[in-house]
């Protein structure tokens, strides 16, 4: 297994339990495919909100997770 970090960005206009469902999700596919979270930022805290240098698909806000993660070279291609 080699160490991978995956950040990501969501919808600003995600409210708590949607947001957490995307988190899951994605936790999910990661675990699915064999892999082992080892770090990830906290889910839904106010810090996770960040202000973009400039606006993708108008919005100049979004959420912003980083998870490290344990995975296999030949599994990281199904996370895309």
């Amino acid at each position: 297994m080699r160490p991978y970090e995956l950040t990501y960005l969501a919808n600003p206009q995600l409210n708590e339990e949607e947001k957490s469902k995307l988190d899951e999700a994605i936790d999910e596919q990661i675990t699915k495919q064999g892999g082992n979270i080892t770090h990830s930022s906290a889910p839904n805290s106010p810090g996770n909100r960040r202000r973009l240098h400039y606006p993708i698909k108008n919005n100049r806000v979004a959420w912003l997770r980083v998870v490290q993660l344990d995975l296999e070279p030949n599994n990281i291609e199904s996370l895309r």
